[in-house]
């Protein structure tokens, strides 16, 4: 059955993906209480995406085969992925100087960019994600499991040790081989939580939506409290910085999903194409933004300041451009464009 009001939030979850993508087109005084806020604001929405899955999986398990489902997981996000990566992969291996694994020989770069993401900024996504398509057997018995989800407190706590490298996703080559060819893992092991998380939430969808109609004055409390508290400890504790952010997502999640649900007829179809082209924006996103960034600098000298209005532009813009080329992609390749570039 589809969801019209999840492939809504699909939309909006690759807007806020796109958001924090893009800060590096805006020359921002890293100091200023916006930047603090839209940073904030956006910081870990790949998280968003994992909850989307997980909710979908749940959701779609009654007609759930594992060879299928493997086939076409690897139809339309790991062959999009192989191939829309070539680009990155030859510039670096081939034309740069500073890769993350310059010190091997180009045929061993290769696949270990493709295994570690590390080849473009938003890609570390894909190895983890695999992970979760492996593991999907286990995720289909437990939840049939009574009382599987009283693990999730666990798995919550465990999200608080098992952290995402920081310097892993901006390719630190501080860190050793193991570690970074690790990195997908331990992304599995710390965003596990949502992804189980996701499945709750549609295992039980029915008696949830009824909970969060009762007590969304508290969430959207709570939200902001832990939003506020962010934003109070942003640059300070960096750990601690991390945990906030992680339950503040959590909370957001049960508020997107509420306000989406429950003013679904509303919301119609406004962010159903963008939705749709999800995993399409993805994967071309940052090569326009790289563009983007080379136009502002050939017609302006530099990136554009920091304003609220610019970024909005930015993030149009960037948006934009990735639609019209996966509009471009389908007109020419029709349904095999999904199989090139995840649309």
């Amino acid at each position: 059955m589809f969801l019209n009001y999840i492939n809504n939030l699909r939309g909006l979850v690759i807007i806020f993906i796109v958001g924090f993508h893009s800060f590096w087109l805006i020359n921002w005084d890293t100091n200023s209480f916006l930047y603090d806020v839209l940073y904030s604001f956006f910081k870990g929405s790949s998280a968003y995406f994992l909850f989307i899955a997980g909710f979908l999986f749940q959701h779609l398990l009654k007609s759930y085969q594992y060879q299928n489902y493997l086939k076409k997981k690897f139809q339309y996000v790991i062959l999009p992925y192989l191939l829309v990566s070539i680009p990155a992969i030859v510039k670096i291996v081939f034309f740069a100087t500073d890769g993350i694994f310059k010190d091997y020989p180009s045929y061993l770069q290769v696949p270990l960019y493709y295994l570690s993401g590390l080849h473009v900024s938003p890609f570390w996504f894909i190895p983890m994600i695999a992970l979760f398509y492996l593991c999907s057997p286990l995720f289909a018995y437990f939840d049939k499991k009574r009382g599987f989800y009283w693990a999730l407190p666990i798995l919550i706590l465990l999200s608080q040790v098992v952290l995402r490298s920081r310097g892993l996703a901006f390719g630190d080559i501080n860190y050793s081989l193991l570690t970074i060819l690790l990195a997908p893992l331990q992304s599995f092991v710390h965003l596990l939580s949502i992804y189980i998380f996701g499945m709750f939430c549609s295992h039980h969808k029915q008696a949830l939506f009824e909970y969060l109609q009762r007590y969304i004055g508290w969430i959207i409390l709570a939200f902001f409290g832990l939003f506020g508290l962010e934003l109070f400890i942003e640059g300070h504790i960096s750990y601690f910085e991390q945990n906030v952010n992680y339950f503040k997502s959590l909370i957001f999640l049960l508020l997107i999903l509420y306000v989406f649900q429950r003013y679904d007829l509303y919301l119609g179809k406004k962010l159903a194409l963008i939705g749709e082209m999800s995993f399409g924006i993805f994967f071309l996103h940052e090569y326009v933004n790289w563009v983007v960034w080379k136009i502002e600098k050939f017609l302006f000298g530099s990136v554009m300041a920091g304003t609220l209005l610019n970024s909005l532009l930015l993030l149009a813009v960037s948006i934009g451009i990735c639609m019209l080329l996966l509009g471009i992609a389908k007109r020419l390749f029709g349904r095999n464009s999904r199989l090139l570039v995840g649309y």
